[in-house]
């Protein structure tokens, strides 16, 4: 039942900055979308932003393991890269994928039961994302690791000669003897 006094008007109008936020998906897309096109932020901003300060820990709250930072909740992709974001109460969800640069919001008409990353709504249409980015060889690859460095032990080398070895001109005693 407490679900939907967030569905009442008159508490979305009420000013809660962590409970009562109202926007568009659109709206939240496009702010995030700015994000990882670097318009809104440096790159440097970008960087410390993604990845979380935590991984995995239990949220006392949610009672769930979740990966948090920098006042954003942490996910991963298919890919398995970071998606940095905020989950919502009731299924809603917005995430931004730094590494592809793509933003992704979903949210719904009323507060469902649920929590944002465990909606299946939100899964479908995160999956048909990155099934589209993936049919259209849009997904970052990173380059390929550099080859493994050869261990000194195993190079052989090779020693020049010396003259001593290989040195075809006369010696002095030859050479006084070629004159005569």
């Amino acid at each position: 039942q407490d679900v939907q006094a967030y569905n009442n008007p008159e508490i979305r109008g009420l000013e809660i900055p962590a409970a009562t936020g109202v926007a568009t998906a659109r709206a939240l897309a496009k702010l995030h979308s700015l994000m990882v096109e670097r318009k809104l932020v440096k790159e440097s901003t970008l960087i410390k932003l993604s990845t979380p300060a935590t991984v995995n820990q239990l949220d006392l709250l949610l009672a769930v393991p979740v990966s948090t930072g920098k006042g954003f909740f942490y996910t991963k992709n298919p890919q398995d890269q970071w998606l940095v974001g905020h989950p919502g109460r009731g299924g809603q969800n917005v995430k931004m994928d730094i590494t592809n640069r793509v933003a992704i919001a979903y949210l719904c008409n009323g507060i469902k039961a649920g929590f944002g990353e465990y909606t299946a709504a939100y899964k479908h249409l995160q999956d048909a994302l990155y099934r589209c980015l993936e049919d259209n060889k849009l997904l970052y690859e990173p380059p390929p690791p550099p080859p493994e460095q050869q261990n000194l032990d195993e190079i052989s080398v090779e020693k020049p000669d010396t003259p001593e070895e290989n040195d075809s001109s006369p010696t002095a005693d030859e050479a006084s003897q070629q004159k005569s």
